[in-house]
């Protein structure tokens, strides 16, 4: 692991390099102005018999880089994999990363805090959709968290791979606040139209969360109906130019 700091014509200030006997990759940085601190987030294996799953790896450092702090934090036999750290505000940060999908096959994300001694205040991972990823973090103008990535969301017969953001959500339902004011749902209501169907589920379905006449399993019962008519269709035509066809040798 190699630390360079620069000028900002290219001279090399000073380089460190630092050696652990567990293979530790650096992911992300942030620079804590009140403490005047550099602070690295990555990932290392686990120190165990195992050694093939990864825990999170954070280091503190002075601006001259020396190690002030160094933690390495993750749980037992569980991949802990960062993608990336929030800037950093009254001395405590965001980490997010990629983890195993709770009753899942697919990976989900993680989401961790943690105050100026590199300590975990607390860690939430979420397993909501058929496969997601989260790749930045930082805090908007107001303070708030947002966290942007992809997800796979999976409806009919077909996956929709679409941008994915975490900010505030009062009704808990993954449409952010902002975001339903804008398709004029209700943000404090995660069913605006009351039809059993929350918002998000309804706009991930391409239904409308304002009609409870528009509802996810509606939309696929009708899609499934154009399939089979679509399918028959086809089947009828081959059908019919397999007869036409054996009505024509026989006539010969």
């Amino acid at each position: 692991m190699v630390i360079q700091r620069l000028l900002q014509n290219g001279t090399i200030l000073w380089k460190k390099q630092y050696t652990r006997e567990e293979q530790t990759t650096i992911k992300d940085m942030g620079i804590n102005l009140e403490k005047e601190q550099l602070i690295l987030v990555g990932d290392c294996l686990e120190n165990n018999e195992n050694g093939n799953f990864k825990d999170v790896r954070i280091f503190s450092l002075n601006l001259d880089g020396e190690i002030l702090t160094e933690r390495v934090w993750g749980k037992f036999d569980i991949d802990e994999d960062v993608q990336g750290l929030s800037s950093i505000h009254a001395n405590e940060f965001y980490v997010i990363g990629q983890t195993e999908n709770i009753g899942g096959a697919f990976d989900g994300p993680f989401l961790a805090y943690f105050n100026s001694s590199l300590e975990p205040i607390w860690y939430r991972t979420t397993s909501g959709y058929f496969s997601m990823e989260l790749l930045a973090i930082d805090y908007s103008i107001n303070e708030e968290i947002v966290t942007t990535g992809f997800f796979n969301y999976r409806y009919d017969f077909f996956l929709k791979r679409l941008i994915l953001t975490f900010s505030l959500d009062n009704d808990r339902d993954s449409l952010c606040n902002f975001f339903e004011e804008k398709i004029g749902t209700n943000p404090e209501n995660n069913d605006t139209d009351a039809d059993g169907y929350t918002d998000a589920e309804e706009y991930f379905a391409s239904t409308d969360p304002l009609n409870p006449r528009s509802f996810p399993p509606k939309r696929k019962a009708l899609t499934r109906f154009g399939f089979a008519i679509a399918i028959l269709l086809v089947l009828g035509f081959f059908f019919t130019k397999a007869i036409l066809f054996v009505r024509k040798i026989a006539k010969e």
